[in-house]
């Protein structure tokens, strides 16, 4: 009998081993398999931190592409902005009434000229500095008009003093 307990002690010890070999083996095959997810989930995230980090280059790129299409644009435009207020100014500068202006004085002028002396350029020139001062006296306002009323018939009518009268004061 001793015999055959030894054998149960150690048939059940040998089970026991065995049980806790099968135990160490699941184990072994669960943690291989966690392992493996683990790194099909580390590969899979890199991937995607690299599809992500390629998105967000290309995004990147098409960004500067787009920030340099735009400043090449607002270039363009600020020229025909530039362009285009130019062109205002020099709207505004009526030229065509200037020049109606001048040749009205000028008419005027050469009418007074043709009365008084023909032929003479001195003649000419006092007509049209007269005519220029008769224009703006009708067509000045504010103060240049109340000065030229004022002042200007007063000066050409004054008479000049004598030299003698300069010397004795």
């Amino acid at each position: 009998m001793d015999q055959k307990i030894v054998i149960a002690v150690g048939a059940v010890f040998l089970i026991g081993i065995a049980y806790h070999f099968v135990k160490v083996l699941q184990l072994h095959f669960r943690l291989r398999a966690a392992e493996r997810r683990h790194r099909e989930e580390i590969t899979r995230i890199f991937a995607e931190k690299a599809l992500s980090l390629q998105a967000l280059n290309d995004a990147q790129t098409l960004n500067v592409r787009a920030n340099d299409r735009l400043a090449e644009e607002n270039g363009r435009l600020r020229e025909q902005l530039l362009n285009q207020q130019a062109a205002i100014l020099a709207l505004r500068n009526d030229t065509t009434k200037q020049e109606k202006i001048e040749l009205q004085i000028v008419r005027e002028a050469l009418e007074k000229m043709q009365t008084t002396a023909p032929g003479f350029s001195a003649a000419w020139q006092t007509a049209y500095d007269e005519a220029r001062e008769k224009f703006e006296r009708e067509t000045a306002s504010g103060v240049k008009a109340w000065l030229l009323k004022c002042f200007s018939p007063r000066m050409k009518s004054a008479p000049a003093l004598p030299k003698s009268a300069d010397a004795d004061k």
